[in-house]
C-alpha cells in the first residue's frame, strides 16, 4: 500500500490521507482508509449521523455522484491503472463534500451561499433575456470535462460569454484552482468570475494560488457586495 500526497487537505489544513492498493491485476483501490470519519469524529462523535437522515441522503448524493463506494467509514474507488489521476481527483472531490456536511452540525450562515449566489445570479440575469445561466456547465471538446465542472457558464446565442464559480471556502477554493489550471492547460479563453463568500476568511496561500490561476480574471470578495456582482456580469455583457 502507497501514500500518496494531494492538494487536497481537510478543515484543519492537514492534506488527506490517500492510499493506493493493488487488488487485482492492472486493478487499483484509491481509498482513504477510514480517515475522514475518523476526522469527522473529533466534532460529532457519533458519526453514524453522517449515514442517515437527511445528512444520509446527502451522502448517498455525493458518493453517487462521483462514483465512490463506502464500506465501515472507508471511502474508496478501484479503477484501472492508467485512470488512476481520474480516480484520485474524484475521491479528493467526494471527501471535499463530504467534510462540507460537518456545516450541517453548525449555526452558520455560510450554508446558505450557493442558494443566495443562485438567486442573485437569476436575479441579475433576468435583466438580460437574450442570456441564458447554466449550472453545473460541462465545457465542450475540454479533455476529461466531467471533472472540472464550471459551476455557471452565462451564455447568448452565439457562444458562452463568462464562466463563474462561487467560492464558499479553502476546499472549494483548491478545487476552483485545479479547474482554472486544467482550463489554462487546454487554452480556455472564456473569462473568469470568481464570487467569494468572504475572501478574508480563506488562508493566505490557497487565495494566493486561486489568484495565480484565476489570470486575468475577475473577482467579487464578498457576496454581500451585489452591485460589483451586477456591474462585473454586465460588463461583459456589453463587451460581446
Amino acid at each position: 500500500m502507497l501514500m500518496i500526497s494531494t492538494p487536497f487537505s481537510s478543515p484543519d489544513g492537514d492534506h488527506y490521507s490517500i492510499y493506493l492498493k493493488e487488488v487485482d491485476e492492472g486493478q487499483i483501490r484509491i481509498s482513504d482508509e477510514a480517515n475522514t470519519v475518523m476526522r469527522l469524529s473529533y466534532d460529532t462523535p457519533d458519526v453514524s449521523k453522517y449515514f442517515k437522515g437527511n445528512k444520509g441522503k446527502l451522502m448517498e448524493q455525493i458518493l453517487r455522484e462521483n462514483e465512490i463506494q463506502e464500506e465501515d467509514g472507508n471511502f474508496y474507488v478501484e479503477i484501472p491503472v492508467d485512470r488512476i489521476s481520474d480516480g484520485i481527483f474524484r475521491l479528493g472531490q467526494a471527501l471535499s463534500q463530504v467534510y462540507d456536511l460537518s456545516y450541517l452540525n453548525r449555526d452558520r450562515p455560510e450554508v446558505t451561499f450557493y442558494k443566495d449566489l443562485e438567486e442573485l445570479l437569476n436575479q441579475i440575469i433576468s435583466k438580460h433575456p437574450i442570456l441564458q445561466l447554466e449550472k453545473d456547465y460541462v465545457v465542450p471538446d475540454l479533455e476529461n470535462a466531467d471533472n472540472y465542472v464550471i459551476d455557471y457558464s452565462l451564455q447568448n446565442e452565439e457562444k458562452t460569454l463568462l464562466f463563474l464559480f462561487g467560492i464558499l471556502g479553502a476546499d472549494k477554493a483548491k478545487l476552483v484552482t485545479i479547474t482554472l489550471q486544467h482550463l489554462l492547460l487546454h487554452n480556455s479563453k472564456t473569462p473568469i468570475l470568481l464570487i467569494f463568500n468572504d475572501q478574508e476568511e480563506l488562508p493566505p496561500r490557497h487565495l494566493s494560488r486561486l489568484m495565480d490561476a484565476n489570470i486575468g480574471g475577475s473577482q467579487v470578495s464578498s457576496i454581500a457586495s451585489r452591485d460589483p456582482i451586477a456591474k462585473n456580469i454586465e460588463r461583459y455583457v456589453t463587451m460581446h
